[in-house]
C-alpha cells in the first residue's frame, strides 16, 4: 500500500532542502522501495533529476522523469509534475 510521509524542515535555503530530498530518496532506495517526487513544474523536475545524479560522488539512485508510464523496473523513483495514482495500491 502506498505510504505518505510529511517533513517539516528547518533548512533555511532552497539548496539545503533539495539536498535533503536527495538524501531521503537515497534512503528510500536503500530500503528497497521507490518514491514519487511531485514537483511544481518541469524546471524543478529537471533540476532534481540532475541533482540526483550529482549530489554525492559515487551515489547511484535509479530514477527517471515520469512521462505517463510507470517504469519497467521496481524500486525506481519517479519525478514529475502531475499527480500519480497507483491502482489497487500496486505498481
Amino acid at each position: 500500500m502506498p505510504e505518505v510521509t510529511f517533513y517539516v524542515l528547518s533548512a533555511k535555503t532552497l539548496n539545503e532542502r533539495y539536498l535533503f530530498i536527495c538524501k531521503l530518496v537515497e534512503k528510500i532506495f536503500r530500503s528497497g522501495m521507490g518514491c514519487y517526487l511531485l514537483t511544481e513544474d518541469s524546471q524543478q523536475s529537471r533540476y532534481l533529476d540532475d541533482l540526483l545524479w550529482t549530489f554525492r560522488p559515487g551515489s547511484f539512485i535509479p530514477h527517471e522523469r515520469f512521462i505517463g508510464e510507470l517504469p519497467m523496473l521496481k524500486h525506481v523513483s519517479l519525478i514529475g509534475e502531475t499527480e500519480l495514482l497507483w491502482i489497487g495500491g500496486t505498481r
